[in-house]
């Protein structure tokens, strides 16, 4: 689950994009929201551990901005809250794209549990036709043989031979 060149190209270049942005602005507007974008579009194609490192980057550019390009000096606590609020639901967005990852791979997993198991039946159905049909075959053979004259032709033949009465 590694992200193509071209994939990676465009989600740094959209971060790098989202950073630019945030470094021209003054620290009281926080676009570090937008960071959810290169996150969904990188997702699907990062491992989780690649996903909260992309997820500290992020969070890392977002406070960044409270220093770059010029220091706040006036109401730091709101500013600060603002860009922890964001961080946060990067974090909680993060959260839920690896937790859906592992969905999915749960749900491929039982997916092919049970084309196995439907593949299983099919088999030991077909083994069972295969088996059932020649031995109900050869049974109804016997039954209508059991009371006819040639069966006990064959029998007579064969006490006379041994001069053993086996069948009785």
């Amino acid at each position: 689950m590694t992200l193509s060149r071209a994939s990676s190209a465009l989600v740094w270049a959209i971060w790098l994009l989202i950073l630019l942005l945030e470094l021209a602005t003054p620290p009281a507007v926080v676009l570090g929201i937008l960071y959810v974008v290169p996150l969904l579009l990188g997702a699907s194609q990062r491992t989780p551990t690649q996903a909260w490192r992309f997820l500290l980057i992020c969070c890392t550019s977002t406070l960044l901005n409270l220093l770059v390009p010029l220091p706040l000096h006036h109401n730091i606590a709101s500013v600060l809250i603002d860009r922890l609020l964001v961080c946060l639901g990067l974090v909680v967005t993060t959260a839920l794209l690896v937790r859906n990852q592992k969905l999915e791979l749960q749900r491929i997993a039982i997916e092919v549990a049970l084309g196995q198991a439907n593949l299983r039946g099919d088999v030991i159905a077909t083994l069972a036709h295969d088996i059932k049909t020649p031995v109900l075959g050869t049974l109804a053979s016997l039954s209508l043989l059991e009371g006819s004259a040639a069966v006990e032709a064959i029998r007579n033949s064969q006490q006379r031979c041994r001069g053993v009465d086996r069948w009785s």
